[in-house]
């Protein structure tokens, strides 16, 4: 498994339990669905990741739950202004930042540090929140 999958869902863990309840059942208005290709250099066949932002949130697709994750803005760097909505995940050794313009509809990701991926920045698909939620396909 990819290094960044194990350092984002650690560090999701440490988003509180009630937090996650309420952010996967919150309502979906304004929020995006982003599709990254983050090939790993140790699992070249985990290429993508997929997060669902708004302003003030930030989750990732869990496939074991077949749901979002807990809201990761709970305990890391979060922000939005007109124009961007942005998610920054640290640790001491990597940080992961997601980005959507959401003018352009262009979303983009970059790591600085200790990823394991083969490139450290790259663009995502934005789609409106679509995509499979709890219990869902």
């Amino acid at each position: 498994m990819m290094r960044i999958a194990i350092v984002v869902l650690a560090l999701g863990a440490a988003a509180s339990e009630a937090g996650a309840k309420e952010a996967a059942k919150a309502p979906a208005r304004g929020f995006a669905v982003l599709t990254c290709d983050m090939v790993s250099a140790s699992d070249p066949a985990s290429v993508q990741r997929v997060f669902r932002i708004a302003p003030r949130s930030l989750q990732q697709w869990d496939p074991a739950r077949r749901g979002f994750g807990p809201n990761l803005c709970l305990s890391h760097t979060c922000s939005a202004d007109a124009r961007r909505t942005t998610g920054v995940i640290s640790s001491a050794s990597l940080n992961v930042t997601i980005s959507l313009d959401r003018t352009t509809r262009t979303a983009t990701w970059k790591t600085l540090g200790a990823s394991g991926l083969t490139k450290p920045s790259g663009t995502c698909s934005v789609s409106a929140d679509a995509a499979p939620t709890a219990g869902g396909g």
